[in-house]
């Protein structure tokens, strides 16, 4: 089943949304959350939510029909779009919250988040907790963290955070200008924490990130990222993985095929391997607790291994 929504649709409650049911462009409902309730009551399976161009409330998504697939998407289907104006934007700060775009709680449905502009938001772009195949295609995830957005001592995470959360599929998405001002390092293009095992990373675009554009966390294995783009961005490594406390070491993370520019986002250079080992910028680095040099490394196997083919370059691979 196909619900659409139009932002410009009459308000839920209002004379106007009277006998609008989401199931054809001209009976578009107003938001997503009215268009959850509508799967929710007919109980459809596999359900598309088509976003009209025009700038939407954060969105909190827990609909999952067992077995099915969610897809929110924007109404051309495509990549999302540069013009703002046929754009189907997501913008935190429209509700006052500005934590996450969008939110996945739904275990029991794949998920996938295609096509849309996501913009000025604290904490992170996509956040997915428990969820299973998860896909994120061709979106733009700009403006994340709290150079961009007032977080009063809260800071940014990714612009696809992962938490418990496999087989996630990420791929065509630009990230751009994820950035903090407190805890510039804080902050990750995709940040996959707790067992968020199987993860492919590819053909992203990451630009002006001021922590590390790749990061997993706590045992989150056998990822593989290839064939991305990455310029001015990285505290102390393009991709890390880091532990707290009694967290274990990931392993099985292949990092291959990917063009990769010379210098972090405080344009100090990288180098290739994770030697020496010191805080060194390094393209694949991991440690735990605080960044020191006492901390990092640790782990055996190595959590991250380069599987050939990478580049280095001087200017910006797009």
């Amino acid at each position: 089943m196909t619900i659409f929504v139009d932002a410009k649709a009459p308000a839920s409650g209002t004379r106007g949304a009277l006998g609008r049911n989401g199931l054809s462009r001209g009976a578009a409902v107003s938001s997503v959350a009215e268009a959850q309730e509508i799967a929710r009551a007919i109980g459809g399976r596999d359900v598309t939510v088509r976003l009209a161009p025009g700038t939407y409330a954060p969105i909190d998504w827990s609909y999952a029909p067992k077995g099915g697939h969610i897809t929110i998407t924007s109404e051309s289907g495509g990549p999302a779009a540069e013009d703002a104006s046929i754009a189907s934007v997501i913008n935190c700060e429209l509700d006052g919250i500005a934590d996450y775009g969008v939110k996945l709680t739904s275990a029991d449905a794949g998920v996938t988040i295609s096509g849309l502009t996501i913009e000025s938001c604290r904490n992170g772009g996509i956040k997915a907790s428990g969820t299973l195949d998860v896909w994120v295609e061709n979106n733009l995830i700009r403006y994340i963290g709290s150079k961009h957005v007032d977080g009063t001592g809260n800071e940014g995470f990714g612009g696809v955070h992962l938490l418990n959360s496999g087989r996630a599929h990420i791929e065509g998405n630009r990230f751009y200008y994820l950035e903090n001002t407190g805890s510039p390092g804080g902050v990750h293009g995709v940040y996959a924490a707790n067992n968020s095992d199987g993860m492919i990373v590819r053909d992203n675009n990451f630009g002006y990130i001021s922590g590390d554009p790749i990061r997993v966390r706590n045992g989150t294995d056998a990822g593989l990222v290839d064939h991305n783009r990455f310029w001015k961005t990285g505290y102390i490594a393009v991709f890390s993985d880091w532990r707290f406390g009694s967290e274990i070491c990931s392993r099985g993370n292949v990092f291959a095929d990917n063009v990769v520019g010379n210098t972090t986002y405080a344009n100090r250079r990288f180098n290739v391997d994770p030697t020496p080992n010191g805080v060194v910028p390094s393209v694949r680095k991991w440690g735990h607790d605080a960044v020191k040099p006492e901390n990092l490394g640790g782990c055996s196997p190595a959590p991250i291994e380069f599987g050939g083919g990478n580049s280095y370059t001087s200017t910006r691979p797009w």
